[in-house]
């Protein structure tokens, strides 16, 4: 069943996001799609994961979505919040989301069965 595809499609894009060179230049691995309460920043969430199927019998596909959040601080020089802005925290989310685009663009997933995937990415 299509909507059985949503918990792969979902670990399918955890997994091209902590793969990715470029993005893990900017956020720790442990800070994409976090589990804890309060995670490292910045940090990645992915959510809204729904289905929407379509067609019937060996037809039988979904068009599957989900939301990427990327959350990001100012950073300063040395980390130190009282010394100066190097980068806004408007500036590092964009870079940050930039980066997470990039990693889940047209990566394509065949799961057992046969199931064929293609993630890419629109705005909401």
């Amino acid at each position: 069943m299509p909507s059985d595809l949503l918990r792969p499609t979902e670990r399918a894009a955890v997994i091209s996001l902590k793969a990715n060179a470029a993005l893990l230049d900017i956020v720790a691995k442990t800070s994409i799609d976090p589990v804890a309460e309060a995670p490292e920043w910045p940090f990645v969430r992915l959510d809204g994961t729904q289905s929407i199927p379509a067609g019937r019998g060996c037809t039988a596909r979904a068009e599957i979505s989900f939301m990427l959040h990327s959350f990001a601080k100012p950073r300063y020089v040395d980390d130190d919040p009282a010394g100066v802005m190097i980068e806004t925290a408007k500036d590092h989310a964009g870079r940050l989301n930039s980066a997470v685009v990039e990693a889940v663009h047209n990566h394509a997933f065949t799961w057992k069965g046969g199931a064929i995937a293609s993630l890419s990415a629109r705005p909401a």
